[in-house]
């Protein structure tokens, strides 16, 4: 008798394609697939990784200097000296990122961290050195200051078309949230575990300890860094990203669909701008082929001419009107943001594992803030959104000192306060790379961030002071008030640009 063949249910497979379907067309897992390679991968982990080893450090590094008798004031010179000579490098390398090579510029930037690490671990004693290694290795806060978030972010710039840069930039800063989080977890697990199991005797060593696994984690980012394409190197211009602004926004609206019913016939399914056409297996299979596909197809590489080394006028007017706001902000967060842990620690007598934890869930907090920080700049434009959740997030600030009389009250600020302070880096990175020329999206950023490190540099000499005189809890008031500052200029100075920069955004 033959065998009976039963029918077989493959309702689970369906149920598990239409899962992964689902998956698939979620719009910010769709772009980080079709619109990323290798390049802007490797970025990802280079942040990732970054920011875990300032996580590392943001959680030890003023208690490593209390452990060496500094006092406050010392501190806050030695951070401000550091973000000071911060300055000089970052105008110097991000200014000719471009004819050096970016990649190499990222390269010496890691072999620099590298080079800290060491230094705080075998000349604890000598001011100087640790001074002058520290303003060429960075000594990061989780601000991720210095020259490199510049570079990586002109380098995604580049490799991808406007209408995509607000979910790369989100992936990237997801990233980097996470990492930071990581980092601040590990370092006050590690010291107590350290210390309860005799495995050191004093904290200095732990400290030294956390400062070896910065100087492995520099070496696996060096390593990864080697796999670059010259992609990275290249300025690329798409010219579908351009708009007429003589055409009205019902004519452009009709020249888009005219384009996307162009492109669906002509174009093969594989070009990685046709992001629904495709399916997962398809996409990943053959991801870098579509990706530079789509650049072949749709930009030019603009080469490096004497001009390249000039800023032009309406860019110069643009970068001074943004500059004084950033200035605002960078300075309202270099005045209290290296010294949050220690408020926590003395204000509540915090364990380190205690303020490990605290942190760690306050950037998993922030991370989860990245995409809807996106959805936002999509829908009323980088400026509104950099507004509203700048302004929460000064309030929240300001909040933290005054429930100080309740730790949870406190601390619920402090999570607040971590929930919406980063919220306006996808706008502003937007903003920036969208109203700027492709030959000057390096110079600007590097600009920018020299502007942002030169007033956070202020912002630490003062916390130091302000520390030394028992008078934190008023640098959380003042910090919060200089960024509501900020916000108002910005409203005030830019808001007519969200219509021209939503155009970009809504391109089909």
């Amino acid at each position: 008798m033959p065998a009976i063949q039963l029918p077989i249910d493959d309702g689970d497979n369906s149920n598990r394609k239409s899962l992964l379907t689902k998956i698939y067309e979620n719009k910010y897992i769709n772009v980080l697939i079709t619109q990323s390679d290798k390049d802007i991968r490797i970025l990802y982990l280079c942040v990732f990784i970054r920011q875990l080893q300032y996580g590392l450090l943001n959680q030890i590094l003023i208690f490593y200097f209390k452990e060496l008798n500094y006092n406050s004031e010392k501190i806050g010179v030695f951070l401000s000296l550091t973000l000071l000579g911060d300055v000089v490098l970052s105008w110097v390398l991000t200014w000719h990122a471009d004819s050096w090579k970016r990649s190499n510029i990222i390269k010496l930037g890691i072999i620099l961290m590298f080079v800290n690490g060491l230094t705080f671990i075998f000349y604890d004693k000598n001011f100087l050195v640790l001074l002058i290694v520290s303003t060429l290795g960075i000594v990061g806060d989780g601000s991720d200051v210095g020259p490199f978030k510049s570079i990586e972010e002109s380098c995604m710039a580049h490799l991808t078309r406007k209408k995509y840069r607000p979910i790369i930039y989100s992936w990237h800063y997801l990233f980097s949230s996470i990492g930071f989080s990581i980092g601040c977890w590990m370092a006050g697990t590690i010291v107590d575990y350290l210390i309860d199991n005799e495995i050191y005797n004093t904290y200095l060593n732990c400290y030294k300890f956390i400062f070896g696994v910065y100087c492995l984690l520099s070496l696996i980012k060096l390593a990864a860094t080697q796999f670059f394409s010259e992609s990275v190197n290249m300025n690329f211009h798409y010219q579908d990203d351009e708009v007429d602004e003589d055409v009205s926004l019902l004519d452009e609206c009709e020249l888009d669909a005219d384009a996307e019913i162009s492109t669906a016939l002509l174009d093969p399914p594989g070009q990685a701008g046709n992001v629904n056409l495709n399916p997962p297996k398809a996409i990943i299979n053959e991801l870098e082929g579509t990706v530079s596909s789509r650049r072949r197809q749709s930009a030019t590489v603009i080469p490096m001419t004497k001009n390249s080394s000039e800023l032009s006028k309406k860019t110069i007017n643009i970068l001074i009107k943004l500059l004084v706001i950033f200035m605002l902000d960078s300075f309202s967060y270099g005045l209290i943001t290296s010294w949050i842990p220690y408020y926590y620690e003395k204000t509540f007598l915090m364990t380190y594992t205690h303020l490990g934890i605290l942190f760690s869930v306050g950037k998993i907090i922030t991370a989860s803030t990245v995409f809807p920080s996106s959805m936002i700049t999509y829908a009323v434009g980088p400026v509104k959104a950099t507004f509203i959740v700048q302004s929460i997030s000064a309030i929240f600030l300001i909040a933290i000192p005054l429930l100080e009389f309740s730790e949870n009250f406190s601390i619920a600020a402090l999570m607040g306060y971590y929930g919406t302070a980063s919220m306006d880096v996808t706008p502003r990175q937007i903003l920036l790379t969208d109203l700027v020329n492709a030959n000057e999206i390096t110079k600007v950023m590097g600009i920018v961030n020299v502007g942002k490190t030169l007033a956070r540099c202020f912002g630490q000499l003062i916390s130091g002071y302000v520390v030394q005189s028992g008078l934190l809890r008023y640098g959380f008031i003042i910090s919060g008030c200089v960024l509501l500052t900020a916000d108002i200029i910005l409203i005030v100075s830019f808001v007519g640009i969200d219509k021209k920069v939503l155009k970009h955004l809504k391109k089909k």
